[in-house]
């Protein structure tokens, strides 16, 4: 089983924020961040993903640290956990987006993810300054024109492309080099990039799967698709439809499938009962997800139960309190489920079980 972690400023519970465990500057405090990061490695957690949004949502409580420079100033404080940031796909330019997550790739020494956002709200655009984009098609083909460009901006450098001739002063083989030369209905870029290919050649990306739009994306480029549902019913019918799909596009292999998990619990009942209770008053539920309330025993039967019913490769863990939320897990659930602890500087596609892809611009030429 692959277990992933969402650290997201209070807690994954939209009024994470209100419970009184919760340290009242921990959405940007970058020491909190910080041991929540350590911890989550030392527990086995495959990777940390980092949530971004360019509006406020709940009232201007979820303010947050631009996602891919807090991945950067987080990757060198641990040598085993992946660290993936969130990217508004349709909302940001693919040639700055690919640079820096190809920056993050080396900074960590091929630990580096992306979770390209395909959903945007009218809010958002009119904070970026872009047009709102109502419809699911439109949205799917935006978003997937940056991974396209993202991709091929990975791949406009050969991996042995740096030479470094000093008696013929040569630094780069000009001839390794690709421009992209893309065009679209929504991007442009020549291309090549100025940062060399990443060490995992792509970056992991890891891709939610809500609707058929973001199905449709996560089948052409995801690594890692995160199944939204809410019970297991519903997860293992999401699980066969997005497996039938890659299965179609000769992509299942090279694809893991997740679930969303989030847990409130811990030796007494009750107090996850109670606390549920009163952040669902306030804002109501986490959505997409399973949600289990219950002792630490509880919990890993739901996960074993789920992972064997649903068929998925394992979950996104969502803390409802990044305090307690995440203890629970780092604690009691993965010791309990025996989950190993990865060794040091081994690079995320290989924690993954995924192979490292050939150079498309290579490949084409």
């Amino acid at each position: 089983m692959l277990f992933a972690v969402s650290v997201d400023g209070p807690g994954s519970h939209p009024a994470a924020w209100h419970d009184e465990v919760v340290p009242r500057t921990s959405t940007l405090d970058p020491t909190r961040l910080t041991e929540s990061v350590r911890t989550a490695a030392r527990a086995g957690f495959a990777f940390a993903v980092f949530a971004d949004r360019l509006a406020p949502r709940h009232g201007g409580d979820d303010l947050r640290y631009d996602a891919v420079t807090l991945a950067a100033r987080l990757a060198p404080v641990t040598t085993s956990i992946g660290i993936v940031p969130e990217v508004s796909a349709p909302l940001t330019e693919p040639y700055h987006v690919s640079k820096a997550v190809a920056t993050l790739d080396f900074i960590s020494g091929g630990r580096a993810g992306w979770n390209p956002r395909p959903t945007v709200d009218p809010a958002e655009a009119r904070y970026a300054g872009r047009p709102e984009v109502a419809s699911v098609e439109e949205r799917l083909a935006w978003a997937d024109e940056h991974l396209e460009i993202t991709r091929r901006l990975w791949d406009s450098w050969e991996d042995d492309a740096v030479i470094r001739d000093v008696d013929a002063a040569r630094y780069l083989d000009a001839g390794k080099l690709h421009r992209v030369d893309f065009r679209g209905r929504h991007f442009a870029v020549r291309g090549p990039s100025t940062t060399p290919r990443p060490p995992q050649g792509h970056p992991v990306t890891v891709i939610d799967v809500v609707d058929d739009a973001s199905t449709a994306l996560a089948v052409r480029h995801a690594d890692v698709a995160v199944v939204h549902a809410e019970d297991i019913d519903e997860l293992r019918e999401r699980r066969a439809e997005v497996a039938a799909a890659l299965e179609a596009a000769g992509r299942r292999s090279s694809t893991r499938i997740l679930g969303r998990l989030a847990a409130f619990g811990d030796s007494r009942t009750e107090a996850g009962e109670r606390l549920r209770r009163r952040l669902d008053e306030i804002a109501g539920p986490i959505t997409g997800a399973l949600t289990v309330t219950g002792p630490v025993a509880d919990i890993v039967d739901e996960v074993r139960t789920a992972v064997t019913i649903a068929a998925v490769d394992g979950f996104l863990v969502l803390p409802p309190t990044v305090t307690g939320g995440l203890q629970v897990w780092t604690d009691a659930v993965l010791p309990a489920l025996h989950l190993p602890v990865p060794p040091a500087g081994a690079a995320l596609r290989d924690r993954l079980g995924l192979t490292r892809p050939a150079n498309s611009l290579v490949a084409a030429s």
